[in-house]
């Protein structure tokens, strides 16, 4: 069926006029049949195992305090960035400065997570997921972890994490408390 339009003597008429019969094809997809992420960014089992390995061995590399183990989880240039929903404000550390810092003490730090989305793309992967934070076992905060992952020819690294830091414990957080 093609769409007539009244004659439109402008530049933005005669344009309208010529993509007007083309989008007249389509047709709206409701909300409520979005399929979600393509099957295409969804990772494999295995996929999803490496790289939830990574964020595994980036929160054990927080547990145990050396920055020199940073080494092998990040890439050479990049930045956590934390959100603080009480403060409002944004902070930035680069990988730099995290690897240039004294080792602290081992074990006091715990940082958990759960119910973990995954996309991927090729080389590029971005995984989201709820955490829980912990300072020599009892609960500091919580939030949202975004990791930013590429696959480099050395294997999956850490491009960048960005995450928020509330004050209260998640209500969506299944785990128990951690045991000291």
């Amino acid at each position: 069926m093609a769409l007539r339009l009244p004659h439109c003597p402008s530049a933005l008429g005669a344009l309208v006029a010529l993509l007007a019969p083309a989008c007249s094809t389509l047709s709206p997809v409701p909300a409520s049949a979005d399929p979600g992420p393509r099957a295409a960014f969804a990772p494999s089992a295995e996929e999803r195992a490496e790289l939830l390995d990574l964020v595994q061995r980036t929160f054990d590399a927080i547990r145990e305090g050396d920055p020199a183990r940073w080494s092998e989880l990040l890439l050479e240039e990049g930045t956590f960035t934390s959100w603080s929903s009480a403060r409002r404000e944004a902070r930035v550390t680069t990988f730099e400065e995290l690897r240039s810092r004294e080792p602290g003490p081992s074990g006091r730090y715990l940082e958990r997570c759960w119910d973990a989305r995954i996309l991927l793309e090729g080389d590029l992967a971005m995984i989201w997921t709820p955490y829980d934070f912990h300072i020599d076992g009892a609960f500091s905060h919580s939030g949202v972890d975004v990791f930013t992952l590429l696959r480099t020819p050395a294997g999956w690294r850490v491009a960048s994490i960005s995450y928020t830091v509330d004050p209260e414990q998640r209500p969506d957080n299944p785990l128990s408390p951690p045991t000291p």
